[in-house]
């Protein structure tokens, strides 16, 4: 049922700290480490589509959907409104953001609490919804298209944006804390902002950026990973704790596991020619930054590491179809999985989305898309045994790129009758469904 809910007064009323939900992937890339995991469940048999809403435009290149097991939370594309819509786990729209989020919101993804409570953002506004879709609280924002939230362990839900600066507001009722641009040593009006989905750990935030003018990366590719404390009570609610420099761009979100942060930059060090991409392992050691490792990459890296349960972290390049698992503390590869041979279809497949990963350390399941992007192939859903290196199952999303696919993320929702169902959004046909028959 669409549901098109007015605009709040702020100030009103402080609502509790909001407090994201455990499993499903409740945020951007699982949890405010950005693990990926999911900590349900994955289908164990080859599924069936169960539902699908045609009716939105797509996600575009956005990671989609997020789920908290029970309901599912999906940002779209479009100039029409309804940018985020809110499902139960049979598919059934409960309700929608009307006109209040934009066309930029699908370079977001929600933040969802245990009770189906959202905070979602886009270019101009950051929203606080209740479970039924009432509007808690509606923020204006400094600018900038939002690369979804995070929130702090003191419940501050902070921005990081392309365009923009870092901003934070107070998830009681929306209160912005404070902004903050971050400039370049010689400013020359430029400064750095992020593609890429910042990782928490307590009151601290991790942002991989890029310097840029506004309009443009810089040619010189100068990245840096900003480590950014947020206290609300401070004269500087936003500070600068250090910086990593590194040569971008940089494709995926970074990791955190315990203290060590782990991303990838396009080279090694701003100007570096040729270009060398690599995955780095940077650890905080509260006041400063240490470089632990690098290992060298066969291309650009386009999605964010993720943590596997049983130790380790995966990760890929870009048209290549091997997926890595690799030591988090040397880099040393532990696995190689090569992709195409478990599609077994005609062309090259490759991974091509976020990696989610279900199940438990005993038997963790990798959710991955496969697309063939330089020969004719088509497109599916994969769910990879990571013990056995094994295909679990396969879905098809379409006969070709050129029809449909998806660069998303693959949240689970329990059915009625607590079965695993996989969500996911597509580049051009709205949300998704499938699960056992």
């Amino acid at each position: 049922m669409r549901r098109t809910m007015p605009r709040s007064v702020r100030g009103v009323e402080a609502f509790p700290v909001f407090q994201v939900a455990e499993r499903g992937l409740p945020m951007a890339h699982g949890d405010v480490r950005m693990s990926d995991n999911i900590h349900l469940p994955a289908p164990s048999v080859a599924p069936s589509l169960r539902w699908h809403d045609a009716g939105p435009s797509g996600s575009g290149g956005g990671i989609g959907a997020t789920s908290n097991g029970k309901i599912i939370a999906c940002t779209y594309l479009g100039a029409r409104g309804d940018n985020l819509v809110v499902y139960g786990a049979r598919g059934e729209r409960l309700w929608t953001s009307g006109d209040l989020l934009d066309a930029a919101s699908p370079a977001s993804v929600p933040l969802l609490d245990e009770e189906g409570g959202v905070i979602a953002a886009d270019d101009r506004s950051v929203v606080r919804f209740g479970p039924g879709g009432d509007v808690r609280w509606n923020t204006s924002t400094p600018g900038g298209v939002c690369i979804s939230p995070v929130i702090t362990d003191s419940g501050i839900v902070v921005l990081a944006t392309l365009g923009g600066p870092v901003s934070a507001f107070d998830s009681r009722d929306g209160q912005l804390v404070g902004s903050l641009r971050l400039p370049a040593d010689s400013d020359g009006g430029r400064f750095f902002d992020t593609v890429n989905t910042p990782c928490v750990r307590g009151n601290r935030i991790y942002i991989s950026a890029q310097l840029t003018d506004g309009r443009e990366e810089s040619p010189a590719h100068v990245g840096e990973l900003i480590a950014v404390d947020v206290d609300p009570s401070g004269s500087e609610p936003l500070t600068v704790a250090w910086r990593f420099p590194f040569g971008s761009p940089s494709g995926g979100s970074p990791l955190r596991i315990g203290d060590t942060i782990y991303f990838d930059g396009n080279r090694d060090h701003p100007g570096q020619v040729p270009i060398q991409p690599e995955l780095f392992a940077v650890k905080d050691d509260g006041t400063g930054p240490e470089l632990l490792w690098k290992h060298p990459m066969r291309n650009l890296v386009v999605a964010s590491a993720a943590e596997d349960p049983r130790g380790g972290l995966w990760t890929y390049a870009a048209g290549d179809s091997h997926l890595l698992r690799l030591d988090p503390d040397t880099g040393e590869e532990l696995q190689d999985i090569d992709l195409d041979p478990l599609v077994d279809e005609p062309g090259v497949h490759v991974p091509a989305s976020c990696m989610s990963i279900a199940e438990t350390a005993e038997r963790p399941v990798m959710l991955v898309a496969a697309t063939a992007p330089l020969t004719e192939g088509s497109s599916w859903v994969t769910a990879i045994d990571l013990m056995d290196m094994t295909l679990v199952w396969k879905w098809k999303i379409a006969d070709s790129l050129a029809v449909d696919w998806t660069s998303g993320q693959f949240p689970v929702v329990l059915d009625e009758a607590e079965r695993p169902c996989v969500v996911f959004t597509t580049h051009q046909s709205g949300a998704y469904v499938v699960g056992a028959p």
